[in-house]
């Protein structure tokens, strides 16, 4: 029988099962044969334990195999001696997956009703979710309508509820700024002392190791300990300059039967190369995007972009596998190269950028991108829409998947390779964005969106969810 639980302050999960299985530790073996006959034995005790890889290591692998016991393939490292206790959720790397019902109330109702009968219990306890839920979801929303970041607090909340014996989270945190991560993280933190449960996070971000009750690297070569943790930071660079600018004049536009996400907004930002923009998650930053494109029509008001050349801007979703639906990388490219939007000479420049970050085209342009790692994507269309025929090119989370070297080589790359071309950067990774950005843009509020110096801003954090 489960054992009475205390309260703890800043989160209260709604207790919905019984006869939960409690686990306080979980061990396993791992190994690197290509390196070593060795195995190491792992044990993971109840707290929170981060683990860092770069895209490519196998951490999504490792993830599935503690979830549900599957043996990693076509990876450098094996694992096993282990079985998965009863009681074990996986939040996956992309957030969509698993969100099936039609809007933020039913997929919560629905995760419960898998689990207990009573409807007016189940009708009490998504009540108490709702309330765990940040003001800009709207429980009546569809989920595909949600942004990156308010998928992922979702699947928080739903792996939260369920009372996990072990909560294995792949990259589930990498849409969120510093300031809500912190906000999930003290939350994850007091789920696990409430259930004393190990909670084990892979990620891509090597900052995030600061979380960790204990904290680890995983490589191509090796699964160690790390102890003398260092927050990374980015080298100071010479800032360009540009002729970039937008236009808002009395802005204002929201979705159908919800509350106006952006109201009468004005600004006309300063030239810049490249523009950064920045805000909470839910704000409005994606949606900003898609009225700049065109793709969205403002209720009132107007947005433009203003170069003194050439103007034809391109957006990079935030998941760019939607660009490419079911295409291949080269049925995509063939494309653009038929509507003359790409040179041969361009396609040249562009594998070898991706040849310089290790990612030969012949070995990716016949592929799906389902095929190919999230971080693979987005490097291959970030490469050839910059060698494209666009300008300013718009990168909505472009550093989401992306492990500390690829995100510095993707820095080097915008800075030096697009010294030619503007782009405009939507990002939760504020240092990202500071350190490259000559201009930057903190969308605040629906009333408030403000020029901000890239050296001295510091983000409001005055408001408090819940």
């Amino acid at each position: 029988m489960p054992r009475r639980t205390s309260f703890i302050r800043t989160w209260d999960p709604p207790r919905v099962l019984s006869g939960v299985c409690y686990v306080t530790e979980v061990r396993f073996l791992i190994g690197f044969p290509h390196f070593s006959p060795h195995l190491n034995e792992i044990t993971f005790s109840s707290g929170l334990h981060v683990i860092y890889g770069e895209s490519g290591t196998g951490k999504s692998q490792f993830a599935r195999f503690l979830s549900d016991g599957t043996r990693p393939h076509s990876t450098n490292f094996s694992l096993q001696g282990y079985d998965p206790p009863s009681g074990t959720y996986l939040i996956p790397q992309n957030p969509t997956q698993g969100l099936i019902a039609t809007s933020v109330i039913n997929e919560l109702a629905f995760s419960l009703e898998c689990r207990i009968q009573d409807s007016n219990r189940i009708q009490e306890q998504v009540s108490r979710l709702v309330q765990h839920l940040p003001d800009s979801i709207d429980p009546g929303m569809h989920p595909v309508d949600l942004s990156g970041g308010e998928m992922e607090i979702l699947n928080l909340v739903l792996a939260s509820s369920l009372e996990p014996s072990l909560l294995v989270i792949d990259d589930g945190l990498s849409f969120l700024n510093e300031y809500r991560k912190e906000e999930e993280v003290r939350k994850l933190r007091a789920l696990a002392r409430e259930r004393e449960c190990p909670i084990i996070w892979l990620t891509t971000e090597w900052n995030d190791l600061r979380w960790g009750d204990s904290r680890w690297r995983l490589s191509l070569s090796e699964f160690v300990s790390v102890s003398d943790f260092t927050p990374n930071e980015y080298s100071p660079v010479p800032k360009q300059s540009g002729s970039l600018k937008i236009t808002l004049d009395d802005l204002t536009f929201g979705y159908p039967g919800r509350e106006k996400l952006l109201s009468q907004l004005q600004l006309t930002s300063s030239p810049a190369a490249h523009l950064g923009i920045l805000g909470d998650n839910g704000v409005g930053k994606t949606t900003l995007a898609l009225l700049l494109m065109g793709i969205l029509s403002p209720d009132a008001g107007s947005i433009s972009i203003q170069l003194d050349s050439f103007c034809r801007p391109c957006y990079i979703d935030q998941f760019p596998e939607r660009m490419l639906g079911v295409r291949t990388l080269g049925d995509w490219v063939e494309e653009l190269m038929e509507h003359n939007l790409l040179s041969a000479g361009n396609l040249d420049r562009a594998q070898s950028v991706l040849t310089q970050l290790q990612l030969p085209w012949d070995s990716i342009r016949e592929k799906q991108a389902w095929q190919l790692p999230w971080s693979v994507v987005r490097l291959a269309v970030i490469a050839v829409c910059s060698y494209a025929d666009f300008d300013p090119i718009i990168m909505d989370e472009p550093t989401f998947g992306l492990g500390w070297r690829q995100r510095v080589t993707l820095r080097r790359f915008i800075l030096r390779n697009m010294r030619r071309k503007h782009s405009i950067l939507i990002s939760h990774d504020q240092s990202f964005v500071l350190s490259t950005c000559d201009q930057v843009l903190a969308l605040e509020s629906p009333e408030r969106l403000i020029e901000v110096d890239p050296e001295a801003y510091v983000p409001d954090r005055k408001k408090k969810n819940h």
